[in-house]
């Protein structure tokens, strides 16, 4: 792994399974860290094979441990020895036990890490993602090469690596009607009815909206960073609060540092939570069209297609939902006074 501070290159290099350490390279050029990279790679690769020799050598089974170092670490082992290396998620570890279980399955004869061949896991991406939507089946290749990547240190080849990603089509979600959103105001069970409030009259993303803190919600605005974005950029969007999102705000109980309670949080990204909405829209017969799908995010759109209409200047109307380019977010996203203009915007 190559780092570049102040214009000089660093490189990761793992002496020992498990034990990282940044070397500097002394050099500002790519083309050279690059190589010096590779040569100390080479290096620490062979400083391990002979330190697993050597362990070899103590052993009396000496045949038994050389097989085993030649296959790498068995199924079970997987898991524990990559999260050794770099923690491994919730998400993460349900794709791998997937996987493990489909290979005892499948492959009976597979029970070393270095016996899994590319075209068993091409095999595994086709056979349980080829219908998947595009993004779904892109994360779980990225989450599996993930962890055989970790287990490089062992000499272990990773599968999934040459696997290539699909191409994901952009999703278009439609505007809502005015009275589609009354609808669905008026049929909202307890506390996704203040959800909708807000996704509809500030045009926040459902994950804002749930994870909104109180030190957030100032007297006339919300000033938080997009849970999308701050990665990129770490900075915040500047919503301007209308009477009616105020009024959703006033109606929450404040007993915490977040605005939703902690049990209704700790539901997100759950199929529970992820049903609520889309069964909402069904029992009242509001449906994707042409246009495009009808979601909880069609209420960010409903909110840009309004403004849009009320004459709301697209380059303020940016930096209010919060642009993902990080450009494009700092161009915009001081722009308070204008901001403002939404205020008078029929929605």
């Amino acid at each position: 792994m190559l780092l570049q501070r102040k214009k000089i290159w660093y490189a990761k290099i793992y002496a020992a399974p498990g034990r990282a350490v940044w070397r500097c390279l002394h050099t500002g050029s790519k083309a050279d860290a690059k190589l010096v990279h590779d040569r100390m790679m080479d290096e620490a690769k062979e400083i391990r094979h002979k330190a697993k020799f050597d362990e070899l050598l103590e052993s009396k089974s000496l045949l038994e441990k050389k097989r085993a170092k030649d296959l790498g670490p068995t199924l079970e082992r997987i898991k524990p020895m990559a999260h050794d290396v770099k923690p491994l998620d919730g998400r993460t570890c349900e794709d791998l036990a997937r996987f493990i279980a489909w290979l005892r399955e499948r492959e009976s004869r597979c029970l070393r890490a270095s016996q899994i061949a590319a075209q068993t896991a091409f095999a595994y991406m086709q056979e349980k993602y080829s219908t998947a939507a595009p993004k779904t089946y892109n994360n779980v290749r990225s989450r599996l090469s993930g962890v055989f990547s970790r287990l490089a240190i062992y000499d272990v080849p990773n599968p999934f690596e040459g696997i290539p990603h699909r191409s994901v089509d952009s999703v278009h979600y439609r505007a809502f009607s005015r009275e589609e959103t009354d609808k669905i105001l008026a049929a909202a069970p307890p506390l996704w009815k203040e959800l909708v409030t807000l996704g509809l009259y500030t045009g926040m993303r459902r994950s804002d909206c749930v994870f909104l803190r109180w030190d957030e919600v100032k007297a006339d605005h919300i000033e938080r960073k997009p849970n999308k974005t701050r990665k990129k950029n770490n900075l915040a969007v500047w919503i301007p609060l209308r009477l009616e999102a105020k009024a959703a705000l006033y109606a929450m109980p404040r007993d915490g540092d977040c605005v939703f309670p902690e049990s209704f949080r700790n539901t997100y990204d759950t199929g529970v939570f992820n049903a609520v909405f889309p069964e909402l829209l069904a029992s009242l017969d509001i449906k994707s069209n042409t246009i495009g799908k009808a979601s909880f995010h069609s209420l960010r759109s409903t909110f840009i297609t309004r403004c849009e209409e009320g004459g709301v200047s697209r380059k303020v109307l940016q930096g209010i939902v919060g642009h993902s380019s990080p450009a494009m977010t700092s161009r915009y996203s001081e722009d308070h006074e204008s901001a403002k203009t939404i205020l008078s915007v029929k929605i």
